[in-house]
């Protein structure tokens, strides 16, 4: 059976996952269009309409007549925006909202007390909840950690140029890692699965890892020996948290994500949720050692 959502906003669309979330809708055929602020100097695919807004009630109200599907990527930090967006979704007849989730599980209790800047995702999906009522459904999408984007700029500890690692708690927590096209892909068959996806999270990721998984694929790709500093998951919370404290989001929110993929309490490990999630919706898991292999030939290249 066709799906019901043919138009698609995407607001956030100028962001790390936003081209990926763009290039599969376009390729799943959906009619795709774009919400962006006024002052945006993004640029986007040629032929997409792009609706211009300063999140006042009318100008969004505007931008999603007509609208089957919101997809909202904007940043962590901007997802307090989210409520005046959802309202006007509703109030424009939305079909299906997809609020700026693509990370841990927030619908867990312990989510906020480990990375306290994820609050504002779950107020959405609380918020969301609340205009289930009036017709528009949403889902939460989870991918875990954006695999290939880190690995390639450095992040999470690891660094393809100096062949040096930090391994947190010996390397062995289990989490899902997902790269940025499977994020668009992701998007797009949540959207092909309406029914089978309202109201609820749908988890999903490239691969199941370990960081003792990763080390052991980027030493056969590059045929060197890592240097390892071991480290501790709870101090890189504290320095999160500390940095929070001070004001500094961005390494703040970095820190105390990372303290959370990497420890203990498995925020990040959707185990076989994503198995049983991506059978529902036609995607496989991918090869790590490919993905690795891909990344370091492009790293390498760069030095």
């Amino acid at each position: 059976m066709a799906s019901p959502i043919k138009n698609v906003i995407v607001i956030g669309a100028g962001g790390n996952t936003g081209p990926s979330i763009v290039n599969s809708l376009l390729a799943s055929g959906f009619t795709v269009s774009i919400l962006a602020r006024e002052s945006s100097t993004s640029t986007f695919p040629a032929g997409l309409a792009v609706h211009r807004t300063d999140y006042s009630p009318a100008s969004l109200l505007s931008a999603f007549n007509g609208q089957d599907a919101v997809v909202s990527v904007i940043t962590t930090f901007s997802t307090s925006q989210q409520k005046v967006v959802i309202d006007a979704a509703a109030e424009a007849g939305v079909k299906r909202f997809l609020p700026s989730e693509y990370g841990l599980d927030t619908s867990r209790a312990d989510a906020i007390e480990e990375a306290p800047p994820v609050v504002m995702k779950r107020d959405a999906v609380e918020r969301l909840r609340s205009k289930e009522g009036q017709g528009m459904s949403w889902t939460a999408v989870c991918v875990g950690i954006y695999f290939d984007w880190a690995l390639e700029l450095g992040f999470m500890g690891w660094s393809i140029p100096t062949r040096s690692a930090t391994i947190y708690n010996g390397g062995t927590s289990s989490y899902s890692a997902t790269n940025l096209a499977r994020i668009g892909e992701a998007v797009s068959a949540v959207l092909l699965h309406p029914a089978e996806t309202a109201n609820q999270y749908v988890y999903v990721h490239s691969f199941a890892v370990t960081q003792q998984r990763v080390l052991a694929a980027l030493e056969a790709s590059t045929g060197a020996k890592f240097a390892v500093t071991e480290a501790q998951s709870e101090e890189l919370k504290k320095e999160g948290l500390a940095a929070l404290e001070k004001g500094d989001e961005a390494v703040g929110l970095m820190k105390t994500v990372g303290a959370a993929v990497y420890g203990p309490k498995g925020l990040f490990d959707f185990g076989g949720r994503a198995e049983e999630w991506m059978k529902v919706l036609g995607l496989e898991e991918e090869n790590l050692e490919e993905v690795v292999g891909k990344i370091v030939k492009k790293v390498d290249g760069k030095v």
